[in-house]
């Protein structure tokens, strides 16, 4: 007997309320001045029209810098929620040593973007519509 048999009853659910960050304080940045010039997001012409409800991408990252104390690795933690929802959990050990935290917080923010460049696509190809054009990426203390 398959293990999906036995859970015929169950459910997976989808939190729909948007999440509220109108009281969390979003810097302002000129990025029109930066070298990057005046940056859209790429979305393929083969997705389909976006459908339903909007929802909120959300991100937490952090990085612990010596986490494994014999290879002096740190660890990369992600968090990925579409609405209240989570979505995707990452955990990795990263693959260089870093002697500082600026180092292992900045490579577990390449990580971050880049898995977070990977949900937006799917979800577009998924014909999900997302509200506002930045994924809310914050940092946090995971560990």
């Amino acid at each position: 007997m398959s293990q999906i048999s036995k859970m015929r009853h169950a459910i997976i659910r989808f939190y729909s309320e948007l999440l509220d960050y109108l009281g969390i304080p979003v810097p302002e940045y000129d990025w029109e001045t930066s070298v990057y010039g005046i940056v859209k997001e790429d979305i393929p012409k083969d997705c389909p029209e976006p459908l339903r409800k909007e929802v909120v991408l959300t991100s937490f990252v952090d990085a612990n810098l010596y986490h494994d104390f014999t290879t002096g690795r740190a660890v990369t933690g992600i968090l990925h929620l579409v609405n209240q929802t989570r979505i995707e959990w990452y955990t990795k050990r990263q693959l260089t040593v870093e002697t500082a935290t600026y180092g292992s917080e900045f490579m577990a923010a390449r990580t971050a973007t880049e898995k977070i460049m990977d949900l937006r696509i799917t979800l577009h190809y998924l014909g999900v519509p997302m509200y506002g054009s930045p994924t809310c990426l914050r940092t946090i203390k995971l560990w």
